[in-house]
Order: structure tokens, then C-alpha cells, then sequence
């Protein structure tokens, strides 16, 4: 069996979550499992109603965008977690986040996911 695809998303700006969200929709297309877990100050990308400034530029290059991606994601039942530490750490609270993220720790992802492939984003 394909190990799966785990990555941890450690910074949230848009171009390394553009690549990070990209990477898992595609492994997944290609029968790939993969979760994704943002720590830190990362979890402020999985608010809610973010825009992101390079949205338009995306969509007029005819490229997803970040919500697009989350909502491929979702589609494609890739598992999202986000660090609780960081989720008060950007003045967060669970009920803030996009659908489908579960809050959990890194200790508890890496149990769910150590024989992944554990990817740096």
C-alpha cells in the first residue's frame, strides 16, 4: 500500500499555502491519502471568510484560488487539522475556522499519521 501524504503547513502566507494546498489536491487526485495540519501562526489562514490578494491574479490566470483548493480539499476528504495552541495564538476559536477542520495537537497528528510521508510547507 501507498504511504500517505501528511503535511505541515508551518507558515501561512499565500504563496506557500497556494503550493502546500496544491500539492495535497493533486497527491489525492493521484489516490494519494493525505491530511494536512497548520501550527502556529499558520492556523490564521483557516479563517473563515479570509480574502487573499492574490485571488485575482489566480483566477484570471485561470489557477484556483485558496478557497477553491480548501473547498477541493474538503471534496476530496483530505483530513485538516489545526494546532489549538495556534488557534489562540491568532485570537481564533474553533467555531471561526473554515468547515470540515478538526482541532487537534501535533503529538495527536503525528500518532494518527507517523508512517506518512511528513512534508515540510
Amino acid at each position: 500500500m501507498r504511504r500517505g501524504l501528511s503535511l505541515l503547513v508551518a507558515e501561512g502566507t499565500q504563496p506557500r499555502l497556494h503550493a502546500a494546498l496544491s500539492l495535497a489536491v493533486a497527491s489525492a487526485a493521484l489516490g494519494r491519502a493525505v491530511a494536512i495540519f497548520f501550527q502556529g501562526s499558520a492556523v490564521a489562514a483557516l479563517e473563515a471568510g479570509r480574502v487573499w490578494p492574490a485571488d485575482a491574479a489566480h483566477r484570471a490566470a485561470g489557477s484556483p484560488t485558496i478557497a477553491d483548493l480548501f473547498a477541493n480539499a474538503r471534496e476530496m476528504e483530505i483530513g485538516i487539522g489545526a494546532c489549538e495552541t495556534g488557534i489562540h495564538l491568532a485570537n481564533l476559536s474553533a467555531d471561526r475556522l473554515i468547515p470540515g477542520v478538526e482541532t487537534t495537537g501535533l503529538i495527536a497528528f503525528l500518532a494518527a499519521h507517523g508512517d506518512d510521508e511528513i512534508v515540510m510547507a
